[in-house]
């Protein structure tokens, strides 16, 4: 696989981690099973990035409209620009709707305790974003 088809795997396996929130995976043992084959090619295509010394790579997925694309780069990049990675990580802190989308349930805790400071936020489509990535999920292979 080449370098512009490893940076494509690893931006579609984020964004389709991103899709996972609109199926039950903590209910579903399918639903599971879907997300952590997406968490795992995530973190293949990571490790390939890493490996081949790619990191640099990375940089523009900071500016992505995707929360997760920016969550999974900012890790790649805290070795290599630690001040723009944290300040990405930082800035999914600080919008909660990224940081709900990143953290999920796992987050609702510090959401409701007020440990994420809000702020306005344009939300997309919600309808239009659950489709486009129910339709990912298909395309993938794990949905009917």
């Amino acid at each position: 696989m080449g370098d512009d088809a490893l940076m494509a795997r690893f931006t579609a396996a984020a964004q389709r981690l991103t899709a996972c929130r609109f199926i039950n995976w903590l209910e579903n043992d399918k639903d599971m099973e879907t997300r952590n084959a997406v968490i795992r090619e995530l973190r293949d295509a990571s490790r390939e990035i890493k490996r081949r010394d790619m990191l640099a790579r990375l940089l523009p997925l900071l500016d992505s409209a995707d929360s997760w694309v920016r969550f999974t780069a900012a890790e790649g990049c805290l070795r290599i620009a630690p001040e723009k990675a944290v300040a990405t990580l930082e800035a999914l802190a600080d919008d909660a709707v990224a940081y709900k989308s990143v953290c999920g349930e796992f987050g609702a805790p510090a959401l409701a305790a007020g440990r994420v400071r809000r702020r306005p936020v344009v939300r997309p489509d919600f309808a239009a974003q659950r489709a486009a990535g129910l339709d990912a999920l298909r395309r993938y292979g794990a949905l009917k």
